[in-house]
């Protein structure tokens, strides 16, 4: 507890020096979660609309971030409708759905033209070409979440409404709004049409073009009806336990845990959180030990009479361990707030340059993560100025 304060008023005595190293320290820390949070939010596209709403997900055993695009049926879970029926029986369950995520091509071409007046207009270099998008098949009403809930949908899962919701992204780029009809499916030469029965203003869904379909229609024009597969369930209350009975074998995750996956899952993701989370150790460990070393030299004398007085040599060292690890803390911490409202700041940035939110993904966890970044950068920083400061002997200094 002494070591503690002392160290405190160490810091305190270098004032502009100590705010200099926080501030390095909360700046790379503030980055490496800031970059993290927006690889997630890029990679995990939508599945950052519901954390908040959402407690558990059952994904496939060795699904990815990019199954979406690879389409692969070996990473989709089976018999969905009737897993999500037995779901919504259990008493703590508020709600659930299935989440089917495909790439789509769809077009404003309309009339009798139907999909050939949409390639048609593709070829010549017109307004109506056909655009590469983000379909995402849900039951509508099954859990009070967008854009599951059935604000503009026919609620449940009808396989013959052709009724669409898209954000406002697909509105600008297909130039519809409600009540229009659009043209999608899986390829250029199957477009079928579809009613615009909402266009959601949501940030989440505001990078790429979006249209959300009825789960049934969108296995349909993608293949996945046959085996009622979808890429995820996503279940609002519960319990673990009674969900890995559902599916045996698949994988019962938490929004924290589900944002590992989706890290480990995209090497390129792991390679890149590595390589920040490398640069950020180094440039807090850079920045501490300049700092403290710094400061055990303008402290050899005292520490030296310390040592004369009887003080043990561990509690000298402590005092200089205990100044880089508060030091390190303070930065890490104030690097997380910091991080909170960059999220903000760059999602706003980012409306007003491509009138776009970037959507990024910040769990607790990764805020947490970034501050134990920096106290083990903190640790490390500290252990040689330390070992300086407890072989200072008076003697040696006054000669």
């Amino acid at each position: 507890m002494h070591s503690t304060k002392i160290a405190v008023l160490n810091l305190s005595r270098g004032k502009s020096r100590t705010a200099f190293a926080m501030s390095a320290i909360a700046i790379a820390v503030a980055m490496t979660i800031l970059m993290t949070s927006a690889g997630l939010g890029l990679k995990a596209g939508a599945s950052a609309l519901y954390v908040q709403e959402v407690d558990y997900w059952i994904v496939p055993r060795g699904s990815g971030v990019t199954d979406p695009i690879t389409n692969s049926e070996q990473t989709m879970l089976g018999g969905v409708h009737r897993a999500t029926e037995m779901i919504l029986v259990y008493p703590d369950v508020n709600g659930a759905s299935p989440v089917l995520s495909r790439v789509l091509y769809a077009s404003d071409a309309g009339g009798s033209e139907g999909a050939e007046g949409a390639e048609g207009a593709e070829d010549a270099g017109g307004d109506r070409s056909v655009k590469a998008i983000i379909g995402i098949g849900v039951i509508p009403g099954s859990i009070d979440v967008p854009p599951v809930s059935s604000d503009g949908f026919t609620p449940g899962d009808p396989d013959d409404t052709h009724e669409a919701v898209i954000n406002e992204k697909t509105a600008r780029l297909l130039g519809v709004r409600t009540g229009d009809t659009i043209y999608a499916g899986e390829s250029h030469t199957s477009l079928q049409p579809f009613e615009v029965v909402n266009v959601v203003a949501l940030p989440e869904y505001s990078l790429s073009p979006v249209i959300v379909l009825h789960l049934s229609e969108l296995q349909e024009i993608t293949g996945n009806r046959e085996g009622d597969r979808a890429n995820e369930i996503i279940v609002s209350g519960g319990d673990r336990e009674f969900l890995e009975s559902v599916y045996p074998g698949e994988m019962v995750l938490s929004n924290t845990e589900l944002t590992a996956h989706n890290i480990y899952s995209d090497k390129r993701i792991l390679a890149t959180t590595i390589a920040v989370v490398s640069v950020s150790i180094f440039i807090c460990i850079l920045f501490v030990s300049t700092t403290m070393i710094m400061s055990v030299n303008e402290k050899q004398r005292e520490f030296a009479v310390m040592r004369a007085i009887g003080i043990s040599d561990a509690t000298i060292i402590g005092i200089v361990l205990w100044e880089s690890v508060i030091l390190s803390l303070a930065g890490g911490c104030i690097g997380a707030l910091l991080s909170v409202g960059g999220r903000v700041l760059a999602s706003e940035i980012g409306y007003h340059l491509y009138e776009t939110h970037v959507p990024m993904v910040m769990p607790p966890l990764l805020l947490v993560g970034g501050v134990c970044v920096a106290v083990v950068a903190g640790v490390l920083s500290g252990i040689f100025p330390a070992m300086i400061s407890g072989k200072l002997d008076i003697a040696r200094l006054e000669g």
